[in-house]
């Protein structure tokens, strides 16, 4: 994961305002950790259309399957 410059200003501002109770640099590493990670683990993801998709595609795979056997008889 690359971090552009911009986002790690983003992180220090917006940790400085939103998270009190820690003390900088450790609250913006903390929130640009968080984001590093969300975003990892986003891009080993399979998207929920794909998901669908390849659900629909096995039961058609099914159904096709029993269509077959019932003319075979």
């Amino acid at each position: 994961v690359q971090i552009l410059d911009e986002a790690i200003e983003a992180a220090v501002s917006l940790s400085h305002r939103y998270i009190p109770a820690r003390q900088l640099p450790d609250k913006a590493v903390s929130l640009l950790d968080t984001a590093c990670a969300r975003v990892a683990i986003s891009q080993h993801a399979t998207p929920a259309e794909v998901e669908d998709i390849m659900r629909r595609r096995q039961a058609l795979e099914v159904e096709r399957g029993i269509i077959g056997r019932e003319a075979a008889i």
